[in-house]
């Protein structure tokens, strides 16, 4: 159905494999939306789907670098966590291949989340920024659930957000305290 005029709105009425013999067990529109203008703007052969895949990597590599600069590392540090996602081979599967994109878009989303999510922690006291940070840590986090479940783990953020303020007032957390966590 990707080759269908309204397959990119129809998306979120289907499941993921709908029109193959597969189980209908995922729901993950944005993933089949994303597929079909993919397939629309850039043809139906693989070498878009490829191309599109590894521009998504690169972006998300590139986003980790800003996350990890917002979360306090040096710029060196950064780029070499930023490599170091790029080329590990972990990533040779959701960048080689067309149907495991279901792992780019969610880093893409969870990425631009948490970088929202440390932009609302900068805000500090001005409540200006606050709500349109707020809304769109929320708006990410949406999009990443409906490319892949396993987004959900973004939720655990919240709780390492608490670890450094303790930390910087000198509280140290024991072994029962990690284990209430």
């Amino acid at each position: 159905f990707l080759r269908e005029p309204w397959s990119p709105l129809t998306c979120f009425a289907r499941h993921f494999w709908h029109g193959t013999p597969f189980g209908a067990a995922y729901y993950r529109p944005v993933v089949v939306q994303l597929r079909a203008l993919n397939g629309r703007i850039l043809g139906w052969d693989p070498a878009g789907f490829h191309l599109v895949n590894a521009l998504r990597h690169a972006a998300n590599a590139a986003l980790l670098v800003v996350l990890a600069r917002r979360l306090g590392a040096t710029e060196t540090r950064a780029v070499v966590a930023g490599l170091l996602f790029a080329l590990h081979p972990v990533a040779a599967w959701p960048v080689g291949s067309i149907v495991a994109r279901v792992d780019l878009l969610p880093a893409l989303f969870v990425l631009l989340a948490w970088i929202q999510w440390r932009a609302a922690g900068a805000a500090g006291e001005e409540s200006r920024g606050r709500p349109i940070h707020a809304t769109g840590v929320g708006f990410f986090f949406l999009l990443a659930l409906l490319c892949k479940e396993s987004a959900s783990a973004f939720l655990v953020v919240p709780l390492l957000a608490l670890r450094r303020p303790l930390n910087e007032r000198g509280w140290r957390p024991d072994r029962s305290t990690w284990v209430a966590l």
